[in-house]
């Protein structure tokens, strides 16, 4: 194994708005089995496919809907760390 930080494969959904709601995030998984609502990677990816390229999503999670700011940035550090580590051992391998 590649000992990554705690990595988990997973469903994303995108769409065109930031979910802030543990409701919505709980409807979402329910009927989409989605762990992460992003908006960003869904672009990169259509526009990836348009031009013939294969892409890949790595996503560190620094909050969940209806945290607080003050829980995003303690955890943004922490998130963007471990991005770093994962993107790295990958560039590694191929």
């Amino acid at each position: 194994m590649l000992n990554l930080p705690d990595l988990k494969i997973g469903k994303i959904i995108t769409g065109d708005r930031y979910v802030n709601c543990k409701n919505a995030r709980k409807h979402l998984f329910e009927k989409f089995s989605a762990q992460v609502v992003d908006m960003e990677s869904g672009a990169v990816v259509q526009v990836s496919e348009q031009f013939g390229i294969k892409s890949l999503i790595i996503r560190s999670i620094s909050d969940f809907a209806e945290n607080n700011l003050k829980t995003s940035l303690t955890n943004i550090k922490l998130a963007s760390k471990n991005s770093f580590k994962t993107v790295k051992k990958i560039l590694n391998i191929i």
